[in-house]
């Protein structure tokens, strides 16, 4: 039973920060002047371009590009809008993202041999994101009443990939 408890703990603190991150950096980009949205934005789809991404159909801000985002002001040194808070984006993640092609040579939906589960973790309803939702709130973020289609977005993308992946292990 004791098993059972650390996993699920463990899975809760996964959905947690991964709620925590996706959150914070849709907060910042939000907080951001239109200009630093821009360069954020160009230099986003520049890379995701080089790497073969179809991402001219998204239009700055779009919320299917928020992880982007963040992997792109974690590199570019802009820090979150909360004071007191940090990224926190994986030493390996960081370096695997700085290359020739920048800070998006590989995504957190396109990570080779070790990914970064980002998005499989990030659950829209789940009480991991409400708590980090709420956390985020009580030190002065600000989100919208509804959910917002950032959750949308993300929860189909870790839809897909979470059934993108049983089919690649039952291979």
């Amino acid at each position: 039973m004791a098993l059972l408890d650390r996993s699920r703990r463990r899975g809760y603190e996964q959905r947690y920060r991964a709620a925590w991150l996706v959150l914070l950096a849709d907060f910042t980009f939000r907080q951001l002047t239109a200009a630093d949205q821009d360069r954020v934005h160009q230099t986003t789809v520049k890379y995701l371009l080089e790497g073969g991404w179809n991402v001219l159909v998204y239009p700055r801000g779009s919320n299917v590009l928020i992880p982007e985002y963040l992997l792109t002001m974690n590199w570019l040194g802009i820090p979150p809008a909360l004071e007191g808070t940090l990224w926190g984006v994986p030493r390996w993640v960081r370096e695997r993202h700085v290359g020739s092609l920048g800070p998006l040579q590989r995504t957190p939906m396109r990570g080779a041999g070790r990914e970064w589960p980002l998005l499989r973790n990030y659950r829209q309803n789940d009480p991991a994101t409400v708590a980090a939702r709420q956390k985020l709130i009580e030190i002065g973020a600000s989100f919208p009443e509804s959910p917002s289609p950032v959750d949308e977005m993300l929860n189909n993308r870790a839809k897909f990939l979470g059934e993108y992946e049983k089919k690649r292990n039952a291979l």
